[in-house]
């Protein structure tokens, strides 16, 4: 089991250096970009930011446009702790269409599937869609790749999170990072099930990138490859992080610190089965590599919006930070 940080964090009380979008106050944390870069033009226009209400405060995730009615993000985002079900739609609002805050669009979300396996005590099978009114302009979306992903592979992860964990201002612009996929044998010092980045998880390893890392806030974001002709897939999406100095800390871009993504490619058969479109959709070039092979398995035992453990689940995991 690893030892991770829930980064997803309420923004209630946090400041915002941008105003609030469509009556969204400002959110509560899931994981940040710190040692990154301000992104000033619409290539990443992809990425969508999620305000999410709940009863007792507000959150702030991210997500990727796999269609102009798809976002995929991480499961625990789509998670209401509080209650121990899957958040209404009607509390989830995409926004998209510029890395400025106070320049993007939003739309309310129309359904919410959560991955039936998904564990809000591991955080695994950590993935979930939201299907939206159709988009007409204004968005991109990114292909999922399909390739093996080796150590030392170079990623790039975003979000409007927190630049440091000190920080008490949420940023105005989107922010990117470059970080660095890890060896296996690091991996399982902080998940000892760990086989490789080639799923469910991709681990990167912060050493390998110093003071460069996701933050609270960042939690369902793209994590993206880039091909040597300069075309970009979607690799993974931002799920959990642990210091393994100081498991219990709520850290970002600690020396010792490692990060998993869920791997999409991975879960593609919940994703077709979900969207009830062909694989071949999503990889936008025809190939097949359906992964994912035990939901079928599965589906029919849970339900989408399965939930388990109970009300006492922050106390169960105080070592764990989603990001």
């Amino acid at each position: 089991m690893k030892f991770s940080s829930l980064l997803l964090l309420a923004t209630t009380g946090l400041l915002s250096t941008a105003p609030a979008v469509h009556g969204i106050e400002p959110l509560s944390l899931n994981k940040r970009i710190v040692g990154g870069r301000t992104v000033t033009t619409t290539k990443y226009n992809f990425a969508v930011r999620l305000n999410i209400k709940s009863s007792t405060s507000d959150y702030l995730c991210g997500g990727t446009l796999l269609a102009d009615d798809l976002v995929v993000t991480a499961g625990h985002c789509m998670h209401n702790e509080d209650t121990n079900t899957v958040y209404s739609p009607t509390s989830v609002a995409v926004c998209y269409g510029s890395p400025n805050i106070s320049e993007m669009s939003c739309t309310t979300a129309r359904n919410i599937s959560l991955h039936p396996n998904y564990n809000p005590l591991t955080y695994t099978n950590d993935i979930a869609l939201i299907q939206i009114s159709q988009l007409k302009s204004g968005f991109d979306t990114l292909p999922v790749y399909t390739g093996k992903v080796p150590e030392s592979t170079v990623l790039t992860t975003m979000g409007w999170g927190k630049t440091m964990d000190t920080s008490t201002k949420l940023p105005s612009m989107l922010m990117a990072v470059d970080i660095m996929v890890g060896g296996i044998a690091m991996c399982k010092k902080a998940e000892s099930s760990f086989v490789s980045s080639d799923g469910p998880e991709i681990c990167s390893v912060n050493s390998l990138t110093p003071g460069k890392d996701s933050c609270q806030g960042d939690s369902g974001s793209p994590a993206i490859i880039t091909a040597d002709d300069g075309k970009k897939y979607l690799v993974g999406l931002t799920s959990t992080g642990v210091d393994l100095k100081d498991p219990t800390a709520a850290t970002c871009a600690t020396a010792y610190g490692i990060a998993f993504y869920t791997h999409i490619n991975y879960f593609m058969s919940f994703i077709t089965a979900t969207s009830g479109r062909p694989a071949s959709f999503f990889y936008g070039q025809g190939e097949e590599d359906t992964g994912d092979a035990s939901y079928s398995q599965s589906k029919s035992a849970a339900s989408r919006s399965v939930i388990v453990g109970g009300g006492a689940l922050v106390a169960a995991i105080a070592a764990a930070i989603v990001f």
